[in-house]
């Protein structure tokens, strides 16, 4: 008996603790094909469509449900459940019995002192390898009570769809950064509008910047999908980061992919394929750390841009600040195109 007492204590102990840190593991379940219910996804199962992953609350324990709708009805109908992550199984088959890729295409009931945080694994075998469009269709409400994007321990993704995240209302990270991207084992793709119109929550001082990862493999990132966003007055804005893990010219940039957002705190751009990225910072704010230690090759990746403070140039070739605005001295190259600054001002 007093063995029992002794293990129930340290049961109740180890509990307490983890929900004091958060640290509360997640439950998975899921659905087969046909929509049977599936209790342990990560015991192997030959079939299983759809997993689902709860942060809080019990799952179902059984039903059925055929359609990401009924998935999402059945999830949505428990009270307690919160952090509702519905994964769609991507393998042929969709066999779970060895590693799979998955894609998440829906959250719901995301608690906003957690955000969205996808893991490295879910269930055991599941992979996050894509992100769907507009996966917060199906709960409009968690925009404005996302605080955060962690994707920083998802590095097996290799797509983020279009509009997945965009108009983000409740920004607010505290002291660590507010949107973090996977230092990616294989090519990734950022989506038009991927994280577009991400906006500091009323009355926060906490959404400073978002700092590019040292990437491991090719990345895109496609026309805004990072536009429109707002940090807190006096903020780093974006940050590419020094990077040597990634050879040069492994970052494609789409034009306006950064319109109206600010860009600085980047110390080298080795890794930005300039020669495939014309307009890349078009409509884009640029800081003072970036406008000082731009590349002498640079195509014409800053036409467009408009640059906050002084500007060091070393080279003007054609086209390379057409329409760009310079609001601060600017020292200028030894040679200069004849259609470098046409329409600069």
């Amino acid at each position: 008996l007093m063995y029992m007492k002794r293990r129930f204590n340290f049961l109740l102990t180890a509990l307490l603790l983890f929900a004091a840190t958060g640290m509360v593991q997640a439950t998975d379940y899921g659905y087969t094909s046909s929509g049977t219910y599936v209790a342990a996804p990560a015991s192997g199962a030959a079939d299983v469509k759809y997993v689902v992953s709860i942060g809080a609350g019990v799952a179902p324990g059984s039903g059925t449900a055929t359609s990401l709708v009924e998935v999402l009805t059945v999830a949505n109908a428990i009270n307690t459940v919160t952090n509702i992550y519905v994964y769609e199984n991507l393998a042929t088959g969709y066999s779970f019995t060895s590693t799979a890729n998955i894609r998440l295409v829906a959250v719901s009931k995301i608690n906003g002192t957690v955000g969205i945080v996808l893991p490295a694994t879910v269930a055991t075998n599941g992979k996050p390898t894509e992100i769907a469009g507009n996966v917060l269709t199906y709960d409009a409400a968690s925009k404005s009570a996302i605080k955060i994007v962690d994707l920083s321990d998802a590095v097996t993704l290799t797509k983020i769809e279009a509009h997945a995240f965009e108009g983000l209302t409740g920004i607010d990270a505290g002291s660590d950064a507010a949107i973090k991207l996977p230092a990616n084992t294989a090519a990734l793709e950022i989506g038009e509008n991927a994280f577009a119109g991400a906006t500091v929550a009323t009355g926060t001082t906490q959404f400073t910047d978002i700092v590019f990862p040292a990437f491991a493999a090719n990345v895109t990132i496609k026309k805004g999908a990072f536009s429109g966003i707002t940090f807190k007055p006096g903020a780093a804005g974006v940050k590419i980061v020094a990077t040597n893990t990634i050879s040069t010219d492994s970052i494609t940039i789409e034009e306006g992919a950064f319109a109206g957002t600010l860009v600085d705190g980047s110390s080298t751009w080795t890794s930005i394929k300039f020669s495939a990225s014309p307009k890349a910072f078009k409509d884009a704010n640029i800081g003072s750390n970036v406008s000082n230690s731009l590349p002498a090759t640079i195509g014409t990746a800053f036409a467009g841009a408009t640059f906050g403070g002084t500007v060091t140039l070393l080279s003007a070739p054609d086209s390379a600040f057409v329409n760009t605005t310079f609001k601060g001295v600017v020292t200028l190259p030894a040679a200069i195109s004849a259609k470098a600054f046409a329409g600069a001002k």
